[in-house]
């Protein structure tokens, strides 16, 4: 199995040697979870699924620091009351911290375990256990949507971890917000261009910039707009806002970030 039918929102990746991934697995003795390796030496460092952050090798053993830290104490059993049939309280203080999303929930790797790969969420009392690791991580972001194989790749996307650009805008326009993201479809113009929608947030992954733009509505017409781009794409950013402009948009904040550097 591999990640192949991954969308790439950048081709710049900074994937992992097998050397490092060897030395993480003696580090652990026990095998890598399912998945991990490929994962590493496919995509590497970056977000997945527009969710899940996957850690380097070298960043695991400092994260177990801080994730013992936080679930030490009685707290799984206090949080987690009557999850013991999922994930065991001995089980849980002998895992290893993985992972983590946007959401702060963790993504642990419990190797004495029938299923291994457990997700602890920050917003819930129930462990869930990840079917297949990583190969089947994104099923749990996407969890209460359904979906059959065949619709797999379009949930799937990996932005790497890399130097990059943030612009961030607020608009304030009497335009609806449905006509904003359809205007900027247009804008770019790819064949390649994806989307992703939820809860009034949409996303347009954007191939020319070797990034994407998050989109946000604040109400009261006013818009979030939130770009991440590649370090050689400024020009093409200073351009797409002045074509904001021109659509008579007015910006009430305009802040600029280097990340990752």
């Amino acid at each position: 199995m591999d990640f192949k039918d991954v969308y790439l929102v950048s081709q710049n990746l900074q994937t992992v040697e097998q050397s490092r991934l060897d030395e993480l697995e003696a580090w652990l003795k026990h095998p890598l979870p399912l998945g991990y390796r490929e994962f590493m030496s496919q995509l590497g460092v970056g977000e997945y699924c527009h969710f899940y952050r996957v850690y380097l090798p070298e960043e695991i053993p400092k994260a177990q620091a801080g994730f013992r830290d936080t679930i030490i104490d009685g707290y799984y059993e206090r949080f987690f009351e009557g999850q013991q049939d999922v994930l065991s309280t001995k089980d849980a203080l002998s895992s290893v911290v993985f992972a983590d999303t946007i959401d702060g929930d963790y993504i642990v790797y419990a190797p004495n375990t029938e299923h291994q790969l457990y997700v602890l969420p920050r917003h819930s009392q129930y462990v869930y256990w990840v079917e297949n690791g990583f190969f089947s991580m994104h099923r749990w972001r996407y969890r209460q949507e359904l979906f059959d194989e065949s619709q797999v790749p379009s949930v799937l996307s990996f932005y790497s971890d890399l130097p990059r650009h943030n612009r961030r805008l607020t608009l304030e326009h009497t335009a609806d917000f449905t006509w904003l993201i359809q205007q900027s479809h247009g804008y770019w113009n790819e064949t390649k261009i994806r989307f992703l929608e939820n809860d009034g947030y949409s996303v347009i992954y954007v191939r020319t910039i070797e990034g994407f733009i998050g989109f946000y509505d604040f109400g009261e017409r006013k818009f979030d707009v939130n770009i991440y781009f590649d370090d050689n794409f400024v020009i093409k950013i200073n351009e797409f806002v002045q074509w904001l402009i021109s659509l008579d948009f007015k910006i009430v904040r305009d802040e600029i970030r280097i990340l990752g550097s």
